[in-house]
């Protein structure tokens, strides 16, 4: 009986994590082809980054909608049916020939992935009562899994010179499949009915305004280094160089971070991480050569890589009994800044320089670290070093 249970958690934590999985791999598949949409709808920078604006729109219909259909239907059906339309909406940005088009597109992706995000992160933090670990650090590091294997292979079509339609239609197909094959395990988690964001209290504030400044970066990176990389280098095949180092550095902090999570308090981790990302951020702004650019978004990811799981696990401890609300506002807050903070970039950019526009991130990673603090009650724990902290 014993083996039975575990064997069945076994597979409700790998259900979990596919979803994950399929959420990073979707999503980088469609940052790598970012240039090759530009140039298909005739944008200039400024109108990509308003095109770009499709997603922040959309996920914040999504993360409301995601929200609410997991209080009638719960987190498991809301994370199945968002993954579905999600990957049959990722091609949808290939086809798209103009400015309205492709920010109609974009605004759908967004939706979705919106919902998906409410639904999976409620999953993985329902696991996580179970383990009193900062285990959604180790479910975020599976999609860290994810983006460093979409960019890489995105990198490569590109490279090749395939088209990005097939490219994206495989992608969508594979997420699909994943999909169904993982739905039967997933952990059936109803909702009781309270208004969809937690109260605004100061750590839920303070929780939210970290997980905003790091995905804020974290969006930046991703919607951005392709071309900030291509404005100093000839060379296709390191266009989506940036992006990947940065995913494949937030794997093994995240996995990292998991392994200490038992053994230091998440403030030290956050604090550190945030300083560790602002080492990377100098170098990306203020660069010499293209090694040293690629560098720094290395330094960045290794140094984000815990600060938005830790931020959703604290938010479950703190939320007085409002879980599901408290996770919806912190992923709300966190993905408003992951699909706001390319389109505001890419104003700067118009204005000033891209190099300028990146600058901002700099800014937001100090945020992080003055208002690490916050982090201490992730996995359920509050030292009294994080206390002091």
């Amino acid at each position: 009986m014993q083996r039975s249970y575990h064997s069945i958690e076994i597979r409700t934590t790998v259900a979990v994590a596919a979803f994950f999985q399929l959420n990073g791999q979707t999503f980088a598949s469609l940052v790598a082809h970012i240039p090759t949409l530009q140039q298909r709808a005739g944008l200039s920078v400024g109108q990509l980054g308003l095109a770009l604006l499709g997603m922040p729109l959309g996920l914040m219909v999504g993360v409301g909608l995601g929200t609410f259909l997991v209080k009638k239907r719960g987190s498991h059906l809301v994370t199945f049916w968002s993954a579905v339309v999600y990957c049959a909406a990722i091609p949808l940005p290939a086809l798209s020939p103009s400015f309205c088009t492709l920010m109609l597109s974009l605004a759908l992706v967004g939706l979705a992935n919106g919902a998906l995000d409410v639904g999976m992160n409620l999953q993985s933090t329902a696991l996580e009562v179970r383990s009193r670990r900062a285990s959604s650090l180790a479910y975020q590091a599976v999609f860290s899994v994810g983006t460093p294997l979409g960019a890489g292979i995105g990198a490569l079509v590109v490279a090749r010179g395939i088209d990005i339609l097939p490219h994206l239609v495989v992608v969508g197909a594979v997420g699909v499949i994943m999909a169904i094959l993982a739905r039967p395990h997933l952990v059936i988690e109803r909702v009781d009915p309270h208004p969809p964001l937690a109260r605004p209290k100061r750590p839920l504030a303070m929780l939210g305004a970290v997980s905003f400044a790091a995905l804020f970066t974290a969006g930046a990176v991703a919607d951005w280094s392709a071309l900030y990389i291509q404005s100093m280098t000839a060379s296709t095949g390191r266009i989506g160089l940036g992006y990947a180092l940065f995913s494949v550095m937030e794997l093994l902090g995240r996995a990292g971070g998991f392994l200490l999570s038992g053994l230091v308090n998440a403030t030290l981790i956050g604090r550190s991480g945030g300083l560790i990302a602002a080492c990377g951020a100098v170098l990306v702004v203020f660069p010499g050569k293209v090694d040293m650019v690629l560098a720094g978004f290395a330094l960045m990811g290794l140094g984000l890589s815990c600060i938005f799981p830790l931020a959703l696990s604290a938010a479950r401890y703190t939320s007085l009994g409002r879980a599901p609300e408290a996770v919806a506002t912190v992923t709300t807050c966190g993905y408003s800044g992951f699909f706001a903070g390319p389109p505001l970039i890419g104003f700067i950019a118009e204005m000033v320089s891209l190099r300028a526009g990146m600058a901002l991130t700099l800014l937001l990673i100090v945020v992080i670290v003055l208002l690490a603090s916050s982090l201490r009650f992730a996995g359920g724990r509050d030292t009294s070093a994080d206390r002091g902290a």
